[in-house]
């Protein structure tokens, strides 16, 4: 959530105006989901779940290091380049977030739908009121790379079922 609302900040800045491309970026965004989610079937969540998970944990955090190591690029885009990369940039994390979540989803799916949805809540708040504001937008995407960490060595060690 912290990387969607840096992309969309980052848009506002290149572009001048968030709102009248609002649908667009979005849009872009719930597609990933979409095909994440339909690429992450169940044959592949048996076999590959944990392995999948490293995947898409590894590919974001290198997704979010490139973003920071470019914000300065990102910001000056022009609107052209604006309107044809924010939407890649936010459908590549749709992608990941969506074939993440049907991979995570061991057990009763609702669960982990209502912690999701608490998570983005609160990372959309906690990025835009305060990290943003307070540390910059290339340190919050550092930290939300670093957060992905943690959550990689609990999925090495955690113990499947028998």
């Amino acid at each position: 959530m912290s990387l969607e609302i840096v992309l969309l900040l980052l848009f506002q800045i290149a572009c001048g105006a968030l709102y009248w491309r609002l649908g667009l970026l979005l849009s872009a965004f719930m597609a990933g989901l979409a095909l994440g989610s339909g690429l992450a079937s169940a044959k592949a969540r048996e076999a590959y779940a944990r392995v999948g998970l490293l995947v898409i944990l590894a590919s974001l955090a290198a997704l979010e290091i490139a973003i920071s190591k470019h914000l300065g690029g990102l910001s000056e885009a022009s609107l052209s380049t604006s309107l044809s990369l924010f939407p890649v940039l936010l459908g590549l994390t749709g992608l990941a977030v969506g074939a993440a979540f049907p991979l995570a989803c061991e057990g009763e799916a609702s669960v982990v739908y209502a912690a999701d949805l608490w998570g983005s809540a609160l990372g959309a708040f906690l990025t835009a009121a305060f990290l943003v504001p307070l540390v910059g937008m290339r340190l919050t995407v550092q930290l939300a790379a670093a957060v992905l960490l943690p959550a990689a060595v609990l999925l090495l060690f955690k113990r499947t079922k028998a």
